[in-house]
This record gives C-alpha cells, structure tokens and sequence, in this order.
C-alpha cells in the first residue's frame, strides 16, 4: 500500500513540482496551500483509528496567515504523525524552532530531490521505530504487573522443561524456593499421589509437539499441601522459529 502524503506548501510552481516528484517516487499526494487548510484537512482525515494521511511534509513560510510549525503544533496536538519541514531558510534558530515541534526532519528547499526523498524514509523509519518501542514499554509494564501479580503464577522453562524463572507467587504457593525450582522440571517437583495421570500425558504429549496446553491439575507445595491450579502453557519461538521456553501462566482454583 502507498504512503499517503500532505504537502503543505502555498507557491503553486513548487508545490506541483513537488507534488509529480513524489508520485513518480510511488506516494499517494494531497496539497494543502495555506496551514489553517491543512489543520482543517487533518481533522476531516483523521480518527482515533485510522488517518487518511501517513506524513506530513509541511513548509514553514506559508504566506500572511498561520505557520508552518504553528499548524505542525496544532496538528501535532491531536494526532501522533511524522512532519518533515520545508524551507528555504538555513538559519539556526529557523532550525531550532522546528526541533522544539518535532524531529523527524528540516530539508532545505534547494536540496536535490534525492534529499528530500531519503528524509521522507529516514521519518517514516524513525516513527515506526517510536511506536514500537512505545508498544514494547507497554507491553513490559503489563508484563511486570503480571510477572509481580500475588493472584498469577508464572513459571518459565527451557526448550527440555528446566525451569529458568519463576514469580514470587510461585514460591509462595509452592514452597519452594527459586534455587530448589531452577534447574528442575516443574511436574517432577510439584506432582503427586492424586496427580491425574491422564492430565498428565496431556501435558507432555501438548510440549512434545510442543503446542499450547491449557487445563486444571492438582499439584503439591513443598509441604504435601494439595492445591488446584488453572494453567496455560505456551510454547515460545525465537525469530527464526526455533523453539526456545515454555511459559506457564496458573491461577490457583483450590478453594473455588
């Protein structure tokens, strides 16, 4: 799918100029002339969840009326979306202005198109690189919250089902502490006399494939305690598919 731009640029001659440049390059173009109409654009275009423009490439001097970076700013203030400028201008606080807005890139007017062109590339790598370090903060302070969670236990294994990490909640549960876990297939330690064999064989027949596991199976803590537990088992891949954990995600049922 083509990426969509808004060229923001009140000299007609240029703006066409740049306009055919861009789709010979394989962009899908819109103009916008003045700031005010390319604010006005960007709220017509864009929802929570989708916008209709992927980059802006927005000139600063845009006549008697709004800015470039006026409309950047604003535009910037409700939707997330890479802004290169344009100008004819060097000057450094020209430079520094556009900084304190955004930094996905300055072009100066009189660059060879194959300036502008890496730019545009250049922008668009470092907002997907944003976003997906911004996906993976999230994805570890979720991840945290559940790892440190008193209700979920969670216990990693290796591809042979040696356990490399567990929670706190797992300790407690179980009784066990982290050395005595590490190192040890989790069913040798924690299954026992009333332990279904049949759930059992279903476990390990699942990590043979290896595949997902989910059931309920009755384990022992250190003491001889029984507890029931809810749990999910989840094969994990490295890039290149090779098969690397296990993570088992548990939930104690024993008085429900």
């Amino acid at each position: 799918m083509k990426k969509r731009i808004l060229l923001v640029e009140d000299d007609g001659i240029i703006a066409v100029a740049n306009r055919r440049a861009l789709e010979n390059e394989g962009y899908e173009v819109q103009v916008a002339y003045t700031g005010e109409s390319a604010v006005e654009r960007m709220q017509e275009a864009c929802t929570d969840s989708r916008c209709a423009f992927d980059l802006i490439l927005m000139d600063i001097n845009l006549g008697s009326g709004m800015d470039g970076t006026d409309a950047a700013r604003e535009i910037l203030g409700f939707r997330d979306i890479p802004v290169v400028f344009l100008s004819s201008h060097t000057e450094p606080d020209v430079v520094r202005k556009t900084e304190t807005i955004t930094s996905y890139g300055y072009v100066v007017k009189s660059s060879p198109a194959t300036v502008l062109f890496t730019s545009i590339t250049m922008a668009f790598r470092l907002h997907d690189a944003r976003l997906a370090a911004e996906k993976a903060e999230r994805r570890n302070r979720i991840l945290s919250h559940v790892a440190n969670s008193r209700n979920t236990i969670i216990i990693i294994t290796d591809r042979n089902r040696k356990t490399t990490w567990v929670n706190e909640a797992c300790v407690q549960l179980t009784g066990y502490t982290r050395e005595e876990l590490f190192g040890r297939n989790p069913g040798d330690l924690l299954q026992g006399t009333d332990t279904d064999p049949t759930v059992v064989a279903d476990i390990r027949r699942a990590m043979n494939v290896p595949e997902e596991y989910q059931g309920e199976i009755l384990n022992y803590a250190k003491n001889g305690t029984p507890y029931r537990i809810d749990t999910d088992i989840q094969p994990v891949f490295d890039e290149e598919g090779e098969h690397t954990h296990f993570v088992a995600i548990q939930r104690d049922i024993t008085n429900k």
